[in-house]
């Protein structure tokens, strides 16, 4: 399961190459459309996510979440990992993650994690299969929007602010 955006395109095609089943949430219908050319099957919308989810998989939920959105989806997250799943925090788009009650996490084994992805950083300083792979135009990274030159002040206040839907 992951949520969609820059950083979601990039796990959902990972996850493609790896052969695994992908279910993505996305906030918007142009964002369900973008993602689901790359091979996942896409839920529209955060409400009730971890059910659909539940469904999906007969019941048994994902095996791992990527959740970019934060608190106001840490919950539904959880719930829709099975046993012994993974939360993989990598953004706060909606505010920075409750504090986890360890005992949540005992009773169905599951265990959390979080990343970092800065592709500019990443890509050039890192060699490895991600940054071979974007060579290779194996990965498709989709901007979301492009400015002119006379813009560039445009654009830098839009990348600070962080991601939105568009």
């Amino acid at each position: 399961l992951v949520a969609a955006g820059g950083v979601g395109r990039l796990l959902v095609q990972i996850a493609g190459r790896a052969e695994a089943r992908v279910l993505a949430v996305v906030s918007t219908t142009k964002k369900r459309d973008a993602i689901a050319t790359l091979g996942s099957e896409v839920m529209t919308g955060y409400d009730g996510f971890d059910e659909s989810a539940r469904s999906l998989t007969a019941g048994r939920g994902g095996d791992v979440v990527f959740d970019s959105v934060g608190r106001a989806t840490q919950a539904a997250s959880f719930a829709a990992l099975a046993p012994y799943g993974q939360l993989i925090c990598y953004r706060d788009a909606s505010g920075f993650p409750a504090p986890i009650d360890v005992d949540a996490l005992l009773c169905r084994s599951l265990r959390i994690g979080a990343f970092e992805l800065d592709i500019d950083r990443d890509l050039r300083d890192r060699p490895g299969e991600l940054r071979a792979a974007v060579s290779r135009c194996e990965l498709q990274i989709a901007a979301s929007r492009s400015f002119s030159l006379a813009e560039a002040a445009t654009a830098h206040t839009e990348m600070e602010a962080g991601p939105r839907d568009r």
